[in-house]
């Protein structure tokens, strides 16, 4: 599945960042658990 994610979230930023002669864009990514403040209440 994240490879999947990752290919996706690459082809997005494909589709919206404008090529630059010269440039070589470079794309970084982290996968982690979010802190429990971020998630959402059970039921909302």
């Amino acid at each position: 599945m994240l490879v999947e994610e990752t290919a996706a979230a690459t082809a997005l930023v494909r589709r919206h960042v404008q090529q630059v002669e010269g440039l070589t864009p470079h794309i970084s990514a982290e996968v982690r658990d979010l802190d429990a403040s971020y998630r959402k209440a059970a039921g909302a």
